[in-house]
């Protein structure tokens, strides 16, 4: 699976913990880990595998894990497709927890066909078997849910030039479901597909970028799609830098709480003859739109000239906030200093595709730009006002394609006091692969590759 570890290790520095509690999953040819989702308030689901996969299907557990690490429910399920590839998808509350039980996950589609699986407050399910008649056969944008519904957004290929979005809407309490053709502008080719900016109380937001190359601009169409899918209004958010900057491509190191699917932002395409690996950027590359706590996020790259496609630079980032009625609130537009400044990977030596940054939510009124290069991630934290907080550079070791935790020096005393007690020989084998905070304590899912072990670790505030 697919996480943004690097957003995720940067709010380590934040929080002072000392460790509690430990609970050890093996992992094995027939168990392990399947999957797992933050939930918004601070806790963790987990889909784990205990027995394997029989000739009748795959036997796992779904276990809700709350903030201060009691356990909500735990529930086993006994799988009927013989190869299955469980996905997780939680409400930010935790209430409703929703699993996809299907087969053969198709990074652009998702899955043809798949037991929707409910489970409730206290951890009673029911299921529903979902196929060719109740999906659309699209490209999947997202699938997310709230505490009364699940949604599924697809986006079709272009029709004539126009391109269409779909959505189908499940009832939480017994899996029904509407299938519908969103009354949703349509877009052309300078535009993108409609994208999944965030959903909260019922409201699902979705989102369209356009771009005007040759003038470095861009705009977010917002769309506030009601329960019962219905369009509400529309509205535009302007998605260029200020002071006379001009909107550059990258990648955003998207960490969505609570939904499955991921942004098409770059093309790749292999050289048959030499292998080589280039990448044509998309229009979903320029800037990126987030709904959270009421607020519109948006936020890119920014160059002093337009972007051509060819000695391009990248020389900082902006975010803007809008409430909830597409009202501009603030804005915070910083340039690259020191390392990033002089860097070859900020200039025309990279394409697009391999310049990436991340905007965190930190819970707590503010929010953290971050930019990754080398061994630094680059971080800046605003407050709720647009105000730079502060600003610092951390450190991490990229091990085995994850970030290790322990080996961080910036990490707080109580995870390196930790660290201290493992053997320096096995910190390599060690990596973070999810973490979730809240006032009452922080949940780490580290995993030891070494051991065939996943650790989920609690460390109380």
């Amino acid at each position: 699976m697919n996480r943004t570890l690097v957003a995720v290790l940067l709010l380590l520095p934040l929080l002072i913990f000392s460790q509690d509690k430990t609970e050890t999953i093996e992992r094995t040819k027939k168990a392990g880990v399947l999957d797992y989702q933050c939930i918004g308030n601070g806790g963790i689901v987990l889909v784990h595998a205990y027995v394997g996969k029989t000739k009748q299907g795959l036997s796992y557990t779904v276990k809700n894990v709350a903030a201060d690490f009691s356990t909500r429910w735990i529930q086993d399920i006994k799988s009927n497709k013989a190869n299955s590839q469980p996905k997780v998808v939680a409400s930010s509350s935790g209430k409703m927890v929703f699993v996809m039980d299907g087969t053969e996950w198709d990074a652009i589609k998702g899955f043809s066909s798949f037991n929707l699986i409910r489970f409730n407050e206290q951890g009673d399910f029911i299921m529903k078997e979902f196929g060719s008649s109740q999906l659309y056969n699209e490209e999947l944008v997202a699938a997310f849910c709230d505490d009364e519904r699940f949604y599924i957004l697809t986006a079709t290929n272009p029709i004539q030039g126009q391109q269409y979005a779909n959505m189908v809407i499940v009832s939480a309490s017994d899996l029904s479901y509407q299938k519908m053709r969103l009354e949703l502008p349509q877009k052309k080719a300078n535009e993108s597909k409609w994208l999944f900016a965030g959903c909260e109380n019922g409201r699902v937001f979705l989102y369209s970028t356009k771009v005007d190359e040759k003038l470095g601009t861009a705009s977010h169409e917002v769309a506030e799609v009601g329960p019962d899918g219905k369009v509400t209004r529309t509205f535009i958010l302007e998605g260029s830098p200020e002071s006379k900057k001009f909107i550059q491509a990258g990648k955003v190191l998207r960490h969505r709480k609570g939904s499955v699917g991921e942004v098409q932002e770059f093309q790749e395409k292999v050289d048959a003859n030499t292998q080589a690996v280039s990448y044509t950027e998309t229009v979903s590359s320029f800037g990126d739109v987030c709904y959270s706590n009421g607020k519109f996020l948006v936020s890119g790259f920014w160059s002093s000239k337009p972007s051509k496609g060819v000695k391009d630079t990248w020389e900082g980032l902006f975010v803007r906030t809008y409430d909830d009625m597409g009202r501009k609130e603030w804005n915070y537009q910083m340039a690259f200093t020191g390392k990033l400044k002089e860097s070859k990977e900020f200039k025309a030596d990279l394409p697009s595709a391999l310049h990436s940054y991340d905007l965190v939510d930190n819970g707590d009124g503010t929010n953290t730009l971050q930019v990754p290069y080398g061994t630094d991630i680059f971080c800046w934290t605003l407050e709720d006002k647009g105000k730079l907080k502060t600003s610092d550079i951390k450190k991490y070791e990229e091990m085995q394609a994850a970030y290790c935790v322990f080996a961080n020096p910036g990490a707080p005393a109580g995870l390196n006091g930790f660290a201290e007690n493992l053997d320096p020989k096995k910190l390599k084998n060690y990596s973070l692969l999810e973490i979730s905070s809240a006032a009452s304590g922080c949940i780490l899912l580290v995993e030891d590759s070494n051991e065939n072990k996943i650790y989920l670790h609690w460390f109380n505030r």
